[in-house]
C-alpha cells in the first residue's frame, strides 16, 4: 500500500495523495468491463441492504440507485428490471450458501454434523431473507419468467443439499430414511415454512427441525 501511495503522489505531481486520492486514480484505470462490474456489485450490495431493512415490496429502483450512488439509468443499465435486480440478490446469496455447504461438505464425519447444524439454523434464523424471498415469490404469480428463474434457483440449492447427504450415506454405511433427493426437499421446505413462521410468532424455534434431522440422518 505504501508503495502505491508513492506512486500515486507521483501520478498526481505531487498534490496530496491519501488513501482516497489512490482509490480515485485507480478507479480511473478501471476498463469499461471493471467498472460496470463494480458498479453491478454496488447496486446489488445497495439493494440488498435496502430489500432487507425495508421489504421488497416498498423498495423502489430508485431508491436502490440513490443508495449506491448512480443515476436510474444507470441501474437499468445492468438490470432489466426490479425482478432482474432481485434475481442478482437471491445469486449473491445463494452462493453464500452454496459455498457454506461446500465447507460443511469438506468437514471430517465428526464435525461435519455440527457444522450442519448451525448452517441450518443460520439458515432458517434469519427472517428478514425468509420475508424477502416470500415476497418475491409473491409478486411471482403472474410473471411466468421470474417463477421459472425462481424455481431453477430452488433446484440448484436442493441439488447441492442432496450431494451432502448422499455422502453422509456413502461415509457412514447406514440409508438415509429417504432418498437424498427427496429428504433435501423436505429439509429445505420445513426450514422456509419455520422462517415464515417465524415472521408472526417469535416464539417459533427451528430446534424441533434440528431434532428431526438428527434423528433421520445416520450418525
Amino acid at each position: 500500500m505504501q508503495e502505491a501511495l508513492q506512486w500515486c503522489a507521483v501520478l498526481s505531481r505531487g498534490g496530496r495523495c491519501g488513501r482516497s486520492r489512490y482509490i480515485d486514480l485507480v478507479s480511473k484505470r478501471l476498463s469499461r468491463t471493471e467498472s460496470q462490474e463494480l458498479t453491478r456489485a454496488k447496486l446489488i450490495e445497495s439493494a440488498t441492504r435496502l430489500y432487507l431493512e425495508n421489504g421488497y415490496v416498498a423498495t423502489s429502483t430508485d431508491q436502490v440507485a440513490e443508495a449506491a450512488g448512480f443515476s436510474r439509468g444507470a441501474l437499468y443499465s445492468n438490470f432489466r428490471s426490479k425482478e432482474d435486480l432481485a434475481l442478482a440478490v437471491l445469486d449473491a446469496h445463494t452462493e453464500e450458501q452454496f459455498q457454506e455447504i461446500a465447507a460443511v461438505a469438506a468437514d471430517l464425519p465428526p464435525e461435519r454434523f455440527t457444522r450442519f447444524e448451525t448452517w441450518l439454523t443460520k439458515s432458517m434464523g434469519d427472517r428478514r431473507w425468509a420475508l424477502f424471498k416470500s415476497e418475491v415469490a409473491l409478486s411471482a404469480r403472474a410473471n411466468p419468467e421470474l417463477r421459472q428463474q425462481l424455481a431453477a434457483r430452488d433446484q440448484l440449492a436442493r441439488q447441492a443439499l442432496s450431494v451432502l447427504l448422499g455422502r453422509v450415506e456413502a461415509e457412514s454405511g447406514n440409508p438415509l430414511p429417504a432418498a437424498p433427493e427427496t429428504l433435501a426437499r423436505a429439509i429445505l421446505a420445513l426450514a422456509k415454512g419455520i422462517a415464515i413462521e417465524g415472521l408472526v410468532d417469535d416464539e417459533v424455534s427451528p430446534d424441533w427441525i434440528i431434532d428431526l434431522v438428527k434423528k433421520g440422518l445416520p450418525q
